[in-house]
């Protein structure tokens, strides 16, 4: 059984410094990272949160009830962490950075509602880690949870195939709220037929419905990004019954010919379709819904295995038989 609104939390005892977002500005984290000997990498797409009324706002719009498992990916210095921990929740912070695992691990070492690991949250493959899944899985059965949220400032390195593998995933995540480049956010909420749409929004929106929610001012942040950032919140729809990499692979295929017609995008592709009548062959790939891609994908395995089944049947030609080889 899940916990339920109003569960009495465990209690940690972490400083007030620690777990108030207020006492956590440029200032602090400034002092964090130069202790750490940490320099911004633009190749990790560290850009810290440093406004403490947006991490309000963020915990607030998460709707957490106490005790509630959360999942934070790029957790930092622990801004958004803290305030999280503040509402109550059961962090699982992730942070690749080793040496910054090192910062939340001296903050957070004694509070009960945190755990740090520090790991990529991806696998070599682009999808969630198992080492992740694990964290959570520890989390929820500790609290005897059957979902979890997530709640994070993406690094802008792995926002995108970070939330394609959550969407594709069987973990069992509610909500997800996340901040994103401003240009990321709007190609994952596109709809069919806008100059953003693409292989990135299908495979999102096929697992997740994705709402944008506001603008964020690169201010917030430090160092200071060059363009805006949005806050997206995804809802999981569980309606996924097939190989997410081999459709990733024919979403992919499709939009790389993204302004040809459907069949002539398939045929480079290199994919057929059974039941071809049902789609307009002559509309293009981006004029498709996800849910149409759902539906071609199946056509187009039904397609494949009625190929290799028919050469199967077929009879080899003379002297490649077995009694060639006699």
């Amino acid at each position: 059984m899940s916990p339920q609104r109003g569960r009495r939390p465990p209690t940690g005892r972490v400083p007030r410094a620690g777990r108030d977002p207020a006492h956590h500005g440029l200032a602090e984290l400034k002092r964090l990272l130069a202790r750490a000997g940490v320099k911004p990498s633009r190749r990790l797409g560290q850009n810290f949160m440093i406004d403490p009324n947006l991490v309000r706002y963020l915990v607030k719009q998460a709707d957490l009830f106490p005790g509630e498992v959360v999942l934070e990916v790029g957790a930092g210095t622990g801004i958004l962490t803290a305030g999280l921990a503040s509402a109550g929740a059961r962090v699982v912070g992730v942070e690749v950075d080793r040496r910054l695992a090192g910062v939340l691990q001296e903050r957070f070492g004694d509070e009960r509602l945190v755990t740090v690991l520090a790991a990529s949250a991806l696998d070599r493959s682009r999808e969630v880690s198992p080492a992740v899944a694990k964290e959570i899985g520890n989390a929820m059965r500790l609290f005897g949870a059957t979902q979890f949220a997530v709640v994070s400032n993406l690094p802008y390195c792995c926002a995108t195939p970070f939330l394609a593998s959550l969407a594709s995933s069987p973990l069992a995540w509610r909500t997800a709220l996340v901040t994103v480049q401003r240009e990321v956010g709007e190609r994952l909420a596109a709809e069919p037929g806008s100059k953003v749409y693409g292989t990135a929004s299908v495979l999102v929106q096929t697992g997740a419905k994705v709402e944008m929610m506001r603008r964020i001012p690169p201010a917030v942040f430090w160092p200071r990004p060059e363009v805006e950032s949005a806050l997206l919140r995804l809802r999981p729809i569980y309606r996924r019954s097939f190989d997410p990499r081999a459709f990733a692979a024919f979403v992919r295929g499709l939009f790389s010919h993204r302004r040809k017609q459907l069949g002539a995008a398939l045929r480079h592709a290199g994919y057929a379709l059974t039941g071809a009548s049902r789609f307009d062959l002559e509309a293009r790939p981006e004029e498709f819904s996800p849910e149409a891609f759902v539906e071609m994908f199946g056509h187009a395995k039904k397609a494949a295995a009625g190929k290799a089944q028919d050469l199967r049947k077929r009879p080899l030609p003379p002297g490649k038989g077995a009694a060639a080889h006699r």
